[in-house]
């Protein structure tokens, strides 16, 4: 994002945000996600549709974090990207690791209540204790980034998710970036794909 100038655009981000701002969505989507759940798909697609045309009329280049998740918002994606002319400039990102790595990222990670951010204990540390980076908050555990639920959305992952990746190399470029690895080697897979 920083440096390639890429606009970013994460449905859990915009959610907390929703929250953290207390909006009639923004309450409603609170109890889904400390359960560990997902929102309803609808208003996913909705919110997405809105970042995406923004981002369109400003001329810039995305990234799509965590979504789809579910078949209808590819088919809802795959519709946008086709009325919009991107589907030759569209490329999937699958971030691979092993479950139990997953589960233990879970688990250790850390995110900023105020700007967002995610660290992890084992991996990303913040370089002022428990305080983020960017605007120095204290950094919290989220209420879903427990064993069970994390089990939860590893299940869900390979049932719904995993297929949804097949069926995009029916239409698009799908590159896997295997994610056991140091962040800075992780970092520099990553920025070969922005090149």
């Amino acid at each position: 994002m920083e440096k390639y100038g890429y606009k970013h655009i994460c449905p859990g981000d915009i959610f907390r945000n929703k929250i953290r701002k207390q909006t009639t969505l923004g309450k409603k989507i609170q109890n889904i996600v400390e359960k560990g759940e997902y929102v309803d798909k609808k208003i996913v697609c909705n919110l997405i549709s809105r970042k995406l045309k923004k981002i369109l009329k400003q001329n810039k280049y995305f990234i799509l974090d965590g979504f789809p998740r579910a078949k209808v918002s590819f088919e809802f994606l795959h519709k946008f990207f086709k009325e919009h002319n991107l589907t030759k400039d569209i490329c999937f990102l699958q971030l691979l690791s092993d479950d139990k790595v997953c589960v233990k990222r879970i688990l250790e990670r850390l995110v900023c209540p105020t700007c967002f951010k995610v660290y992890n204990r084992g991996s990303a540390k913040s370089k002022h204790q428990k305080k983020c980076n960017n605007c120095e908050t204290n950094l919290v555990t989220r209420k879903a980034d427990t064993k069970k639920i994390a089990k939860k959305r590893l299940e869900y992952f390979h049932s719904v998710i995993e297929p949804l990746i097949n069926l995009a190399r029916n239409f698009y470029e799908v590159k896997i970036i295997k994610t056991e690895c140091s962040l800075n080697k992780l970092k520099e897979k990553y920025e070969k794909l922005a090149i």
